[in-house]
């Protein structure tokens, strides 16, 4: 990503695929939380880097706007650069080994009604995505885990038992596509061969496309933990076609998608959500926290009021209904 840079995504956190399974809200006091808010998690990843979140709020963004309710902050990797030559003029490579520590950061508000992400990357080289799905899940098990324990040890329940009324976490972060972007990169096809999209169940936001949702039904009845539906034709599938189902399959970020076929010089060309992916640029962030957390959120709601995103079903009570949103509210 590049410094500045804004993009958005649906964030999707199951317990388990069934329809009677808990969802993000559900265990959002118990679990989710504590998660996000556990200032002692730490991701480590290989011997010189960690993951972390630092300065994080639960708050309401609009006074008058229930669905404003996020939680916002920093996602630092903290890591170091490592360096083993260097080039002198009239030497040549001279050895000169040496360190720099380093922490590219991120910003996000994560908005509870409708579980959407406005991600930020705040320096160059900051965190994607991918390390902050990888992040939070790691954090949430450890919470799901801690949490199992407890009802263990309140209940004198088998744990395996509790593991089946609450079944382990899942974690889809899948940005929100536009429909330029989408076109733009189905144009660079001469031959369009194949469509794959694999269908995520949602935490509890409902599509209006009714296939998807047909499909997504018969997933989980049979408690399928990956559901697919591909279309393929050597010969080539209609591109025009292509891009209105891409569009309207993947704008709420409920199914991650990937094509393939050849270019207009017969190269392979592969693509999915990341190349659809919808960003913008945000020129002048505040220094302060909640007036960053501000910007994202006007943009976000800029952008739903242009129809180039979906706000997405909303979960307003469940939200409102949490004790720690209750007890900022009295």
């Amino acid at each position: 990503m590049r410094q500045n840079e804004v993009i958005f995504a649906n964030f999707t956190l199951r317990f388990g695929n069934g329809p009677q399974d808990k969802v993000f809200l559900d265990l959002a006091t118990e679990i989710v939380l504590p998660a996000f808010f556990d200032s002692g998690l730490i991701r480590n990843y290989g011997d010189k880097t960690s993951y972390f979140f630092h300065r994080l709020s639960l708050k309401k963004l609009e006074k008058e706007n229930d669905d404003s309710w996020v939680i916002y902050g920093q996602f630092i990797k903290n890591t170091t650069i490592s360096r083993e030559q260097i080039f002198k003029d009239g030497e040549g490579i001279v050895r000169n080994p040496a360190e720099l520590a380093t922490a590219p950061s991120a910003f996000f508000v994560l908005i509870l009604s409708n579980h959407r992400i406005i991600y930020l990357s705040e320096t160059k080289d900051a965190p994607d995505l991918k390390a902050f799905k990888a992040t939070v899940l790691q954090f949430v098990r450890k919470k799901y885990e801690f949490y199992i324990n407890k009802l263990h040890e309140e209940n004198k329940e088998k744990k395996n038992y509790l593991r089946t009324i609450y079944k382990p976490p899942t974690l889809e972060v899948v940005p929100l596509t536009g429909k330029e972007d989408i076109s733009d990169f189905i144009d660079r096809y001469k031959i369009l061969r194949r469509i794959e999209f694999d269908i995520i169940i949602p935490n509890e936001e409902i599509d209006a496309k009714q296939m998807f949702d047909a499909m997504r039904d018969f997933s989980q009845a049979v408690d399928s933990t990956k559901t697919q539906f591909i279309m393929q034709n050597k010969n080539g599938l209609d591109a025009d076609q292509a891009k209105e189902e891409i569009e309207e399959a993947t704008r709420k970020g409920n199914q991650t998608v990937h094509v393939s076929g050849v270019d207009h010089n017969n190269q392979k060309l592969v693509g999915n959500n990341e190349e659809f992916k919808i960003s913008t640029q945000l020129v002048k962030p505040e220094v302060s926290e909640i007036g960053k957390a501000r910007q994202l959120w006007s943009i976000f709601k800029k952008y739903t009021k242009e129809k180039m995103i979906d706000f997405g079903g909303t979960s307003t009570q469940k939200v409102l209904s949490l004790p720690d949103v209750r007890n900022k509210n009295e």
